[in-house]
């Protein structure tokens, strides 16, 4: 598992490397300064284009200026400008063992900055080492402007740890942030790098082993995770040529009403899509003939009442409740109704509508939430603004407060467990901004979890593939505008071939 950092626990994990293992941090600087140098050399083939690096008075400087010194030992055409009159113990010690060849540029005031500012038009590539993740107040005065200028450039920017003016750990812009082509970050990703805007400032991003040990991050107890591809892979259930239908589960999605059949079809389709091995789809039933003519051949459709749906829940490996379902008093009552007489050997996915009979709920069967920002928000009387601003947090205190999964969407989705971590995904795109997607991805939960998957495993996955067919779907030049949610059934061969290959 690739654990993503806080700020403060990268903090913590230098801390137990450096003074508890005694590794010196001058040693680490040597490695990080020789990871950005090694990545600027890639970006800048030709020797004779100029590599600036910008560099602050901290440890993120000093790296800067190791990157500086290795890149001037290659032969090539390096400028240190440097944005303060002093620098950190380590940075200093760096700056002191700057060859001559390194041109060395003061720009630590507005006019030797402007001056300094012209001379960056000619460069071939400008290195960020301004600040690190430890930066925790809005950029203004003279800073800000460096970024801004810095922007306004047509210029390649490599960022050092994290382009500076990104928060480290909620993605947030902290006045103005740098736009890099490329980070370099060092041990583990950060928060900053995964969530948005801060993505969109990270670039492309090489993290780079600096030699901080595997024991160091264990030490600073990480919570938070990546869905990897290999991740991924590990969680698909196996598809053996000598099993049946009845080894995948039984799917019973209970959706639907009238003006919204389309979410409970795109869900029970997503369930049969992803490999479960019976779907049913059981509606009201004065929206029955509706939704059986929709439907595709394969899947079972049956109208129920709240005397009737026990006999298709009683044999039911996984259930979804909720898409297009309606938010009448009584419906919800008898959703509420309904999850609690679910097994605790059941998997149970509540989405859109469902999700406001959680009062009802209980712990007996193993339970996913899918709510989006908005839901998430009426759900704990916030606003969607404070849910988006610390979006983990919310996710993490909310799966375990109420003891079950919580799939927060979003344009970077967290899948939180109860006992309090969270894994966040790092595929999709504004491809999925459309109404339905969410419907396509309970479906997608619900299948994977009637093939035996626990709620939160079949969460991790079904959002990976989710998202994955449709990034697969903009690289083979599918217009992000003309993406209907039924489109990402056209890709989820090539997401899960991805997977099992």
């Amino acid at each position: 598992m690739m654990e993503i950092l806080t700020a403060a626990q990268m903090r913590e994990a230098d801390r137990v490397a450096i003074v508890e293992m005694k590794i010196p941090g001058l040693r680490l600087m040597e490695s990080a300064g020789l990871a950005v140098a090694r990545e600027a050399a890639r970006m800048v083939r030709k020797k004779s284009g100029r590599i600036a690096v910008l560099c602050g008075k901290g440890n993120n400087g000093g790296d800067g200026l190791v990157a500086a010194r290795l890149l001037a030992r290659q032969g090539r055409l390096v400028s240190a400008v440097l944005l303060s009159k002093d620098f950190s113990p380590d940075a200093a010690t760096q700056f002191r063992r700057l060859p001559g060849r390194v041109e060395v540029v003061r720009a630590h005031s507005q006019a030797l900055w402007n001056r300094a500012c012209r001379r960056l038009e000619t460069c071939a590539l400008v290195i960020d080492a301004i600040f690190g993740t430890g930066l925790g107040h809005p950029l203004g005065g003279l800073m800000k402007q460096v970024v801004d200028d810095l922007n306004r450039l047509s210029i390649p920017v490599l960022a050092v740890d994290i382009p500076s003016g990104v928060d480290a750990t909620t993605g947030r812009i902290l006045g103005a942030a740098v736009r890099a082509s490329v980070t370099v970050t060092f041990a583990r990703p950060k928060l900053g790098h995964i969530l948005f805007p801060g993505a969109a400032h990270t670039g492309r991003r090489v993290t780079a082993d600096i030699g901080i040990p595997d024991t160091a991050i264990s030490r600073a107890r990480p919570d938070t995770y990546l869905i990897d591809r290999n991740l991924a892979a590990r969680l698909l259930p196996p598809r053996p040529d000598d099993s049946h239908k009845g080894t995948y589960g039984r799917s019973v999605i209970l959706a639907g009403s009238r003006g919204m059949i389309g979410a409970a079809v795109l869900a029970a389709e997503a369930a049969m899509r992803i490999g479960s091995g019976l779907t049913r789809l059981c509606v009201p039933a004065s929206v029955y003939s509706i939704a059986a003519r929709k439907l595709p051949p394969e899947a079972m459709c049956a109208p129920v009442s709240e005397k009737s749906i026990a006999k298709y829940l009683n044999d039911a490996t996984a259930v979804l409740i909720g898409p297009g379902l309606g938010r009448d008093p009584r419906t919800l009552r008898w959703v509420g109704r309904v999850a609690k007489s679910l097994r605790h050997d059941q998997r149970c996915v509540l989405d859109a509508d469902a999700l406001f009979a959680l009062a009802a709920l209980p712990p007996a069967a193993d339970t996913v939430l899918t709510p989006h920002a908005g839901e998430m928000a009426r759900l704990i009387g916030k606003s969607r603004a404070a849910v988006e601003a610390d979006s983990c947090a919310v996710a993490r205190s909310f799966a375990r407060r109420c003891r079950l999964s919580v799939v927060l969407k979003g344009s970077r989705t967290k899948i939180a467990d109860r006992y309090g971590d969270v894994y966040v995904n790092p595929t999709g795109n504004a491809a999925l901004a459309k109404g339905a997607t969410g419907d396509v991805l309970a479906g997608l939960i619900c299948g994977l979890a009637a093939q035996g998957l626990s709620a939160f495993d079949a969460a991790r996955l079904a959002v990976y593939l989710h998202g994955r067919a449709a990034d697969l779907a903009v690289e083979q030049g599918r217009d992000k505008r003309t993406f209907l949610a039924s489109d990402i059934f056209k890709y989820l061969d090539a997401a899960l071939l991805e997977l099992s290959g």
